[in-house]
């Protein structure tokens, strides 16, 4: 009788044992619950955004789907007022759309678009210019073959080349100098066009492939550049293309009031920034272009050390700081690394797509933006040597 009644309670006791860790994990779950609540509530979801202000790839379809609402005459003044939106998504956009008109004010507007800080509103404008004034958009073109970006000298080549090719409108021989000098440009892109351009502009057969061996893409530049030492002398400039020289962007605006948590526990504002010259580049760890231009970014922030230069990378991802830290050990990632929010990417375009270089000036300024890489670290520290130059004790 005695052991059938102790049996019940050891049991029990069993019972209450087996079932004492189901009440840890379910305490453990709400604490991680009341957590994420918590910081959910120190983060709001951000409220839903007009995709005319997103970033160029959903502001050109809102901007065709609105001009196809409006009445014709109402077309290109709201382009022309979009053109200078504060949104660079929206303003290449409205670059894009005024490529369908050739009135003078729409003709102004591409031009002086070229002055954007924004790069891709930039290439745009290279794009849409020559469509609708042929003789301003080549002057546009030998300017845009001097330009600081690379990929804007690639375009400019690109262009011409397509143009030759096709023998669509007669390219005005003013345009012949600033080819044959871009053959030497130290960018194998830019170099291979312009060769393509001139040798189908003039017929020349000095031209190679994208796969050709640097010795042979070095000979074919030298061939040109021969040619046009007998040529230059008595060759015709129209006075147009007299005084074309590269064309620097000019548009800034005020950086947008951003908070950068580091993953060493800093946090960058613009008021932090103050003084310093800034470049943020957003990159994310399953990015090729982004592990590529990472050599150039390491030596840019070596090059800068002890001067009010910061150069400060912006991990776009769901990783945790560790993780971020652990990444960069294992790759070689010199520049201090701080973490991207929802808030953060819309401050500064609604970024999606990295990598994305984001240059402030010491006045708290966006003053150049770069997407895509990798580019030659060449424009990003040309512009930061010309800011250099103004700030005090640099």
């Amino acid at each position: 009788m005695l052991s059938s009644k102790i049996a019940p309670a050891r049991e029990s006791i069993g019972t209450r044992s087996a079932l004492r860790p189901t009440f840890l994990w379910a305490a453990v779950f709400a604490i991680v619950v009341a957590l994420v609540l918590r910081h959910l509530h120190e983060q709001p979801a951000l409220p839903p955004l007009d995709p005319l202000y997103g970033n160029s790839e959903d502001a050109l379809p809102a901007l065709i789907t609105k001009l196809n609402g409006l009445p014709k005459e109402q077309q290109l003044p709201l382009l022309l007022q979009y053109v200078h939106s504060a949104s660079a998504g929206l303003r290449y956009a409205a670059v894009d759309q005024l490529g369908n008109w050739k009135t003078p004010e729409a003709t102004a507007a591409v031009k002086q678009a070229f002055q954007d800080y924004d790069s891709e509103v930039r290439r745009r404008a290279l794009y849409e210019l020559p469509r609708m004034d042929f003789l301003k958009g080549q002057q546009l073109l030998a300017a845009a073959l001097q330009d600081e970006d690379p990929w804007v000298r690639e375009d400019a080549a690109t262009q011409l080349a397509l143009i030759t090719e096709r023998h669509k409108q007669k390219l005005d021989p003013s345009l012949v100098p600033a080819l044959v000098q871009a053959t030497e440009d130290p960018d194998i892109n830019v170099s291979q066009m312009a060769m393509s351009a001139l040798a189908h502009w003039l017929h020349r057969p000095w031209h190679v492939s994208m796969l050709a061996p640097q010795t042979l893409r070095q000979k074919m530049a030298a061939q040109w550049i021969r040619w046009w030492q007998t040529k230059r002398t008595h060759w015709p400039v129209s006075r147009q293309f007299v005084a074309t020289g590269p064309v620097a962007p000019t548009l800034t605006v005020p950086c947008p009031d951003f908070t950068l948590r580091m993953i060493d526990g800093r946090t960058l504002t613009p008021r932090t920034q103050r003084g310093r010259i800034t470049l943020l580049t957003f990159w994310g760890f399953n990015c090729g272009p982004c592990m590529a231009e990472q050599p150039d970014l390491n030596a840019l922030y070596e090059r800068y050390v002890g001067k009010p230069v910061d150069i400060i990378g912006v991990v776009v991802g769901n990783n945790t700081a560790s993780e971020v830290r652990n990444y960069c050990r294992r790759n070689n990632v010199i520049p201090p690394q701080g973490m991207a929010t929802p808030l953060l990417l819309r401050q500064f375009g609604c970024i999606e797509d990295v990598p994305v270089n984001v240059l402030i000036d010491p006045q708290g300024r966006i003053c150049r933006i770069w997407q895509g890489a990798p580019r030659d670290p060449e424009p990003y520290s040309k512009v930061i040597d010309q800011l250099l130059t103004g700030v005090k004790g640099s």
